[in-house]
């Protein structure tokens, strides 16, 4: 492999551009360099400078490379139908590339056709054995396909291959944490850390690896480590406000969420836990949450996580016909912004009921029994019990 290429199958992109700028000062005609360079603004979202690279190469001749350069603009460009079918011609020309395999396993596997997607992924694993992000996404294929065997196996592959890959760190542990192995998740995460020193994602996994192992202390160091280390991004004080929250350290919960508004970094999920924290106060601070809840709904539209609680604290506030329209309300605008989740539709279905409207509270509970949840499922048990009661009423 061309060692230009051979950088970029282990996600050095930096030194393949630095390396592949030298080349062209040396010899402006380079193809290898030309291209390398082209896939390296690409991967930087610089579509102007690629796509005139891009045009460069083509002089030459088309070439698979420049099929798939041409196809992963198109993908950038929003124009997925085109960069599907440049990325199929692609695999289809001789000396067989694993980008166009990989970038048409991609496109495939968007479209859920998992069967598909994963023949693309590992013939991009099988051309470019050394290539650590075509391990990766191979490994999330077979999960989707229910191979966690072999997902693992690749997972390890790409890390040992590309150890600056944050996703596949994340990915395995969530593997080993499903399968009980809360010891060597963390032990991975930290391995992650020495490789990735202060990464916000790896360390907010390793707090809920250690919360979820019941190692409460180990997932508040975690979280206060990762939450000194970024102060000003909201992800880190979030996760070190639900871990205080879990603590019943309301006050404190109410002070990161207050600092942050203050910065300009409230954020919904933020104002969700201060409105948890606010609720959870003895007495109550009803007003307070609920006004938490709506500031969440406006910092972002398409969460349904907002709406949902607001609509369930409002039918727990002293009960009056006009919480509980309100509550309907709100419940039907997390039903909208998320009709496929189960729980805002559960929540709904709840109010409908407080407020005798039996007919639309039905229906929803029917609805929900028709996912054939595991009978188990709280939810499922929930919709059984709603129907019963109005069943009772009819």
């Amino acid at each position: 492999m061309d060692a230009l290429k051979e950088l970029l199958a282990q996600g050095q992109t930096r030194e393949a551009r630095k390396q592949a700028e030298q080349r062209l000062a040396k010899d402006a005609g380079d193809l290898e360099a030309i291209v390398t360079l082209a896939k390296a603004h690409l991967v930087e979202g610089e579509l102007g400078p690629a796509e005139e690279l891009i045009r460069r190469a083509e002089k030459k001749g088309e070439s698979t490379d420049t099929l798939v350069l041409r196809a992963n603009l198109a993908g950038q460009k929003g124009d997925p139908a085109t960069a599907k079918e440049l990325y199929r011609q692609a695999t289809t020309r001789e000396p067989p590339l694993a980008e166009a395999f990989f970038g048409l396993g991609v496109f495939l596997a968007n479209e859920n056709r998992y069967q598909e997607s994963l023949k693309a992924f590992e013939r991009a694993v099988e051309l470019a054995p050394r290539g650590g992000i075509y391990h990766y996404h191979l490994a999330r294929n077979y999960l989707e396909v229910e191979n966690a065997e072999k997902a693992v196996q690749h997972l390890v592959e790409s890390i040992e291959l590309n150890p600056f890959y944050p996703p596949a760190y994340l990915v395995l542990a969530r593997i080993l944490t499903m399968a009980g192995k809360f010891e060597a998740a963390r032990e991975l995460l930290g391995e992650g850390l020495k490789v990735l020193p202060g990464d916000a994602r790896l360390m907010a996994e390793l707090t809920n690896v250690s919360l979820v192992g019941g190692d409460v202390g180990g997932a508040y160091h975690a979280a206060s480590k990762l939450a000194a280390a970024q102060p000003d991004d909201p992800a880190a004080q979030c996760n070190l406000a639900l871990m205080l929250l879990a603590q019943a350290r309301y006050d404190e919960v109410v002070g990161i969420t207050k600092r942050m508004e203050l910065r300009g970094k409230a954020t919904a999920p933020l104002k969700c836990v201060e409105a948890m924290a606010l609720s959870a106060l003895t007495p109550p601070d009803y007003p307070g949450a609920i006004r938490a809840y709506e500031e969440a709904m406006a910092l972002d539209v398409r969460d349904w996580t907002a709406p949902s609680n607001l609509g369930m604290l409002l039918l727990k506030v002293p009960d009056s016909p006009k919480n509980v329209q309100r509550a309907i309300t709100v419940l039907e605008e997390a039903v909208r912004r998320a009709p496929t989740q189960l729980e805002p539709m559960l929540n709904l279905a709840l109010a409908y009921a407080r407020a005798d409207d039996v007919a639309k509270s039905r229906e929803l509970a029917t609805k929900l029994l028709a996912f054939q949840l595991p009978p188990e499922h709280p939810i499922r048990e929930q919709a059984e019990r709603l129907v019963k009661v109005l069943s009772a009423k009819a």
